[in-house]
């Protein structure tokens, strides 16, 4: 099972998973974000209501991540937006509609 997986030049990635809830899925999500040592994660189409803290941690591996997520609507839709703390300062947060924003700043540690 594979998913469409935009990665950019910058360690960051956008991509439409059709769901969350597959525990396949999942692990497949946490790889490409270990493996590619991901800073910003973009996911739609999660399918989630919410997230456990554990779940979220598990994805990015245990790396110090902030998290913003927007609910499904029933069977359609939910986002998913994190950011390393270890690279990025997490400032003003959005939930629109149709989007999340976070507002970014290199860490200058």
């Amino acid at each position: 099972m594979q998913f469409p997986l935009l990665i950019f030049p910058d360690e960051s990635f956008i991509l439409d998973v059709k769901g969350l809830g597959n525990p396949e899925r999942r692990r497949q999500l946490e790889e490409v974000i270990y493996q590619n040592r991901i800073e910003i994660v973009g996911v739609q189409e999660t399918i989630r209501e919410n997230f456990t803290m554990y779940e979220l941690e598990t994805l990015c591996g245990g790396m110090d991540f902030q998290w913003l997520t927007k609910p499904a609507d029933g069977h359609s839709g939910g986002l998913l937006l994190g950011v390393n703390l270890e690279i990025f300062e997490a400032g003003e947060m959005d939930v629109g509609e149709f989007f999340l924003s976070m507002e970014l700043n290199i860490s200058r540690d």
